[in-house]
């Protein structure tokens, strides 16, 4: 979570000053994120409330939904960001994008971490031509739609104040040449 960053405001001013495209992706629990400087917020939202709250453990939906509400008083560039896990899940969040009048990005599930249970990628990539003409405004990252990777110039910043390339960006801040 980029509000983890020891002096995140420090640095988002940096890299903006040397004008440097600045992402924060957020889990979307802390409101007070924004700063006039980046330029787009992604936030995770995986689906409606019971969906949300089951694949996160935690009751966070209103939460989170509370939070784009505040952040669209200050920005209009915030993007959901979720993967797919199931058609069900995809068709929710399609609809949650949509009630929240706001762009989806979908990215593949890996298994990596605590995650022993995402579908194949072409599977998951099934799963998304399957519904894509439910709603248009849905982009695929790279790990979906290869074609799109350009990780060697972006970098991400993690709370530990560490940088690296993006080859799949995890929770913090994406900075991209311009």
């Amino acid at each position: 979570e980029p509000s983890l960053v020891p002096d995140l405001l420090e640095y988002i001013k940096f890299f903006k000053d040397r004008n440097i495209k600045t992402i924060l992706q957020t889990n979307g629990t802390d409101s007070n994120v924004w700063n006039k400087d980046i330029d787009e917020i992604w936030i995770s939202l995986y689906g409606s409330e019971d969906i949300h709250d089951f694949i996160t453990m935690k009751n966070i939906y209103s939460q989170v939904v509370e939070t784009i509400n505040v952040l669209k008083n200050y920005t209009h560039d915030i993007v959901i960001q979720s993967p797919i896990f199931n058609d069900y899940q995809l068709w929710s969040i399609m609809r949650e994008s949509k009630k929240l009048d706001l762009k989806l990005r979908l990215f593949a599930l890996l298994n990596q971490g605590r995650c022993r249970f995402a579908l194949s990628i072409d599977e998951q990539k099934r799963i998304y031509y399957n519904n894509k003409e439910s709603y248009n405004n849905v982009e695929l990252t790279c790990s979906l739609d290869e074609a799109k990777c350009n990780y060697e110039n972006k970098l991400v910043l993690k709370p530990d104040g560490s940088l690296f390339n993006c080859a799949s960006h995890k929770h913090g801040i994406i900075l991209c040449k311009k």
